[in-house]
């Protein structure tokens, strides 16, 4: 089944890039990055809840450093046939702590994960101010998507061509559940997506 999958991509993984060889696992029923971790090591993944496993993005694009990603929405209005509208003003989020993947910084959550509701929490001050060049642009871990693209522009990034890989990105996603989620006329869905970025683009 998916555990016997998982284990020969495990497998298959080590044997070609051991230093490399990081997964990340978050129970299905949580929330606000509780449960999540990152491993390396198969036994560390649990039997007792149903969890999704995936190989982890260990070359993420970095904003001065740090780990961010994105939170959009969208709306849908109907499943089948597929009409949606994405919210141009998502935001981003950032990690507290400087990108590592020395493996004792594994399980530091400040580094790897980008929730909000977990970085909050993190004592340490330095990303706050390293991260931000504007004053009005102060607060927390999260910044405006205006202010993002803005910043990755300054980079030589095409954040055009950017979005319509994301918008792409969306479209196969709803695609994929579009004959498991039953419609109900005159009524619309609101999803939060989380997008990760690689240093590729991708």
């Amino acid at each position: 089944g998916d555990y016997v999958q998982f284990c020969t991509e495990f497998a298959k993984r080590y044997d070609t890039c051991p230093e490399r060889n990081y997964w990340i696992m978050k129970p299905a029923g949580s929330s606000r990055g509780r449960g999540i971790f990152v491993f390396n090591d198969i036994s560390a993944v649990s039997y007792t809840e149903v969890v999704i496993v995936q190989r982890y993005v260990d070359r993420p694009m970095l904003l001065d450093g740090y780990k961010f990603d994105l939170r959009l929405y969208v709306c849908v209005t109907s499943m089948n046939p597929l009409e949606c509208f994405i919210y141009k003003k998502g935001f981003g989020r950032l990690s507290s702590e400087v990108y590592s993947t020395d493996p004792k910084d594994m399980a530091n959550k400040y580094i790897h994960l980008t929730n909000s509701s977990i970085n909050r929490h993190n004592p340490n001050s330095v990303q706050r101010m390293a991260i931000r060049q504007d004053k009005q642009l102060e607060g927390g871990s999260k910044i405006s998507l205006d202010y993002l693209w803005k910043r990755l522009a300054s980079d030589g990034i095409d954040t055009k061509q950017l979005w319509l890989k994301i918008k792409q990105v969306v479209l196969k996603t709803l695609y994929c559940v579009q004959d498991s989620v039953p419609g109900h006329p005159n009524s619309f869905e609101l999803f939060g997506f989380d997008v990760l970025i690689d240093q590729d683009c991708k």
